[in-house]
Parts: C-alpha cells; sequence; structure tokens
C-alpha cells in the first residue's frame, strides 16, 4: 500500500522543484506562490511601523530598539524552527541524531507515543498543483491502516499559538487572527494537493512541540470546501518574500 502512494506521489510532483536558500518552488522555471504566501490574502498585514512606535514610546526607549529586538526574535525563532524541523527529518529518516533542545525531545515523545494503527509514509513531501498553482511541504504523511487513508501533519514550535488582536479577513472573519486558525489552514491547503493522489485524507493533525519537552496535538478542521470556492489565482502578479511556517 505504502510502495503504491510513494509511486503515485512521485509521478505527480515529479516536476516540482524546491531551492531552499531562497524558500521558492518552480515547475518548469516558474515559481509558484507557496502556502505561506497563500495564507497571507485572508489576514491583515502587522502594522510593524505604527505599533513599535507605540510600543517605544509606552516603553521610553527608541522606535528602532523596538524593531531590532522584534528582528532578533523572530531570527532566533526562525532559527530555532528550522533546527527543531531538521532534527524531525532526520530522527523519521532513521538517522543517529541526538535532540539538542527539548523541543526535539517532543519529536521523538510524539513518535513513541503515536498508535500503531498509523504508518510513516512521507517525510517533507514537497507538493504543488497546476490547477490551482501553487505549492507547499507537509513535514509528514501518515497512512491510518484502519482505513487506508491519509494523515496530513506538521509540526509547529511557537511559543504562542492562540494568541490574537483582530479577526482574519474574508472568507475567514469568523475566525481570531491567531497562529493556531493561520495553520489550520495551511494544513488545509496541504489537504488539496495531496488529494490529487486520489486517496481519502481522514485528518489533519498539528503537533505543537513545547519547550517544555511535551506536546499538544490538535485536529485541524477541514477548510478545503471554501479555499476551492474563494480560490485567487495570482499567477505571476506576486514576488514571493514569505517566511515559512514554523
Amino acid at each position: 500500500m505504502k510502495k503504491r502512494i510513494k509511486e503515485k506521489a512521485k509521478q505527480q510532483f515529479s516536476k516540482l522543484e524546491f531551492k531552499e536558500e531562497t524558500h521558492t518552488y518552480t515547475v518548469k522555471e516558474e515559481i509558484l506562490p507557496s502556502t505561506s504566501y497563500k495564507i497571507k490574502e485572508f489576514y491583515k498585514e502587522f502594522d510593524k511601523e505604527n505599533i513599535s512606535l507605540a510600543v517605544a514610546k509606552k516603553n521610553k526607549v527608541t522606535q528602532q530598539e523596538i524593531l531590532d529586538q522584534w528582528d532578533e526574535i523572530n531570527l532566533v525563532a526562525i532559527e530555532n524552527g528550522t533546527a527543531v524541523h531538521n532534527f524531525a527529518e532526520d530522527y523519521c529518516n532513521g538517522l543517529d541524531v541526538k535532540p539538542f533542545n527539548k523541543q526535539c525531545e517532543a519529536v521523538i515523545r510524539f513518535w513513541n507515543e503515536l498508535p500503531s494503527y498509523y504508518e510513516l509514509v512521507f517525510v517533507e513531501l514537497q507538493m504543488y498543483s497546476e490547477d490551482y498553482w501553487y505549492a507547499g511541504t507537509t513535514d509528514f504523511v501518515l497512512l491510518d491502516t484502519r482505513d487506508n487513508s491519509l494523515v496530513i501533519g506538521d509540526y509547529k514550535t511557537n511559543e504562542d499559538l492562540f494568541s490574537y488582536y483582530d479577526y482574519m479577513l474574508p472568507p475567514f472573519d469568523m475566525l481570531e487572527d491567531s497562529a493556531y486558525n493561520h495553520y489550520q489552514i495551511q494544513l488545509s491547503y496541504y489537504q488539496i494537493l495531496l488529494e490529487q493522489l486520489d486517496y481519502k485524507i481522514s485528518d489533519r493533525i498539528l503537533v505543537w512541540l513545547r519547550k517544555d519537552g511535551n506536546y499538544d496535538t490538535y485536529h485541524t478542521t477541514n477548510f478545503t470546501d471554501i479555499l476551492k470556492n474563494n480560490f485567487n489565482d495570482n499567477r505571476g502578479n506576486y514576488t514571493e518574500n514569505t517566511e515559512p511556517l514554523f
């Protein structure tokens, strides 16, 4: 079963190339938007200029100090997210890697505690759609042997998933503008891509790797119908400048 799934994925996504240094996906040298970029359609851009100015005034420091502080926090978070994801990939591929922080220990704990009816099929599966014209990489895909359906999974290393200050934009304006809801949409984007293999997708699991070495799993909402009905084809009308979602 797993062999057939892998062969089908290899054929379906054979044209896709990924450039790690620029985090860009291409098909025949044409760049596709990533899921991170697509999600930006559904929330307001953070007003970095005005909010940093307000925070600086409140704390009686310069605006540049606040901006530099935010940049440093963001850089540390990205570097940590990348390192933990790389550890998880190597661990799932059977390499002899040692955990370097508690979040890596949470990765090991998650896999040790995963129910036996799940079998790992893909690690870091890169996918794309020519019809919807976007691409993305899910951290892992499982086979649920109870019904031979597929389960999409993604790790997250955020400090917090649920804080929000506003609501998202239509058609998701019923949702808080939180990291968790961004990720729910991200996993639904992945589902649209994986559906091309013609297997049932039974779940979308978000694995929150916590800094105390524990983890939480969330079975996210299926938003694929909303995404398909509100699809915006911005082929060729964008500049990819979006960091991966960790």
